[in-house]
């Protein structure tokens, strides 16, 4: 029998297999080398060929932290930007949208700063199953734009989700050559019945991989880091215990967690959103509860980092927002052009400069209250600054405009 190994992989295991060998000729006399070499020889063989390993093989890499997460602060020294007050806004009612879309959106500003939302793209509700993919909760691009990575948590389930790659530059090709502004909603919904696949449907759905069903939770957290090129996101959330875990961008699920306890402080908690600058520098944002040292509805906003893929750090910046149109907390996002972060919640988005963060003034506060009533679950921007909201009840991307 001939085997076909690649030439490199087919070096590793026959160096691997002759040092066996020469383990066999030091003692002869003994089984153990044969056993061990025969091991070692099988598993070099299923790295080589791909064949399937036990699932142990595999299994998720977990570091328990010892320190606390959160750098102790002073609270008296702690400062607040009284920002303009545009009053509370809560979405009560979402719209409503057709299940095959045949329309764009586009959404002006209500109040603040001008900006202007536009359809981009409509994703999918069904794939395998009937709205398994209406409900995505985080949406982050690489910085070049040509991938977006979305998470969709399983029906029924507390812990399990998955994550879709979506080839935008391929989608966005399809769509200029395409006047059918549902076409990625139509063809995943074809899948999904066990129809028959055209052509153009098969060449739309090649430009998606779909993920394993994994532990990520909700799915609200993930985040995009440009400095190693991973996905990470936040394991518990709204609580003082959590991890970071950090995606294999091949198999798309954890290949490794970092256990921390946030604080010594137990009123003190990691919030559910998270984002990343250029700089690998890693972000969550909160309000403050109606006791405790910080007034009531302040806006924090936490800088950290994960050192050596072995701990996880955090700081709380030293000046805080203390208007806020809403206290629903969506996600957060980072724009590399501007420098900026954005904090979402329905209709609502704040923006603030990063180098600006320990001294925020009232002039470096953005926002923005859109008109609409959508469901906003996240935003991203690559590296050039073109924006992209992601809505729900009928999951949509919609593109910001210049300078946002």
């Amino acid at each position: 029998m001939v085997l076909m190994i690649n030439r490199h992989k087919g070096a590793i295991i026959m160096g691997v297999y002759a040092a066996a060998r020469e383990k066999q000729r030091s003692d002869a006399s003994s089984t153990i080398p044969r056993i061990l070499a025969a091991l070692i020889v099988a598993a070099a063989l299923a790295f080589g060929l791909g064949l399937a390993m036990p699932e142990n093989a595999f299994a998720l890499k977990t570091i328990n932290q010892k320190d606390y997460a959160l750098t102790e602060f002073d609270v008296q020294g702690h400062k607040y930007v009284k920002n303009k007050n545009l009053g509370k806004y809560e979405v009560t009612s979402y719209e409503t949208n057709p299940v095959y879309p045949t329309t764009t959106h586009k959404y002006g500003t209500k109040k603040g700063y001008k900006a202007t939302l536009e359809t981009f793209m409509y994703l999918p509700v069904s794939y395998e199953a009937s709205g398994d993919m209406g409900n995505p909760q985080s949406f982050d691009i690489t910085p070049d734009g040509a991938y977006a990575y979305v998470t969709y948590p399983k029906a029924g389930s507390e812990d399990l989700g998955r994550i879709v790659r979506y080839d935008l530059k391929a989608l966005e090709n399809i769509a200029n050559d395409d006047d059918d502004i549902g076409f990625l909603v139509k063809a995943t919904h074809t899948h999904s019945v066990g129809k028959e696949l055209s052509d153009l449907e098969k060449e739309i759905l090649a430009c998606m991989k779909i993920g394993p069903w994994c532990k990520i939770g909700h799915g609200s957290t993930m985040a995009y880091n440009p400095k190693d090129g991973c996905l990470w996101f936040l394991g518990e959330t709204v609580s003082n215990t959590s991890n970071m875990q950090r995606i294999n961008m091949k198999t798309l699920k954890p290949d490794l967690k970092i256990n921390f306890t946030f604080s010594s402080n137990e009123k003190l908690l990691v919030s559910n959103n998270l984002t990343f600058d250029k700089q690998g520098r890693c972000y969550f944002y909160n309000y403050s509860g109606s006791t405790g040292s910080f007034p009531e509805g302040a806006m924090r906003i936490y800088q950290g980092q994960i050192t050596n893929n072995k701990k996880v750090s955090f700081r709380l910046t030293k000046v805080s927002v203390l208007n806020n149109p809403t206290r629903r907390i969506q996600s957060m996002g980072y724009n590399p052009s501007s420098n900026r972060l954005y904090m979402v919640a329905d209709e609502v988005i704040m923006s603030v400069p990063v180098k600006k963060l320990d001294k925020l003034k009232k002039k470096d506060v953005r926002l923005t209250i859109f008109k609409g009533a959508r469901e906003y679950e996240d935003i991203a921007f690559d590296a050039k600054g073109n924006g992209y909201v992601m809505v729900n009840k009928r999951p949509e991307l919609l593109a910001t405009s210049k300078g946002f």
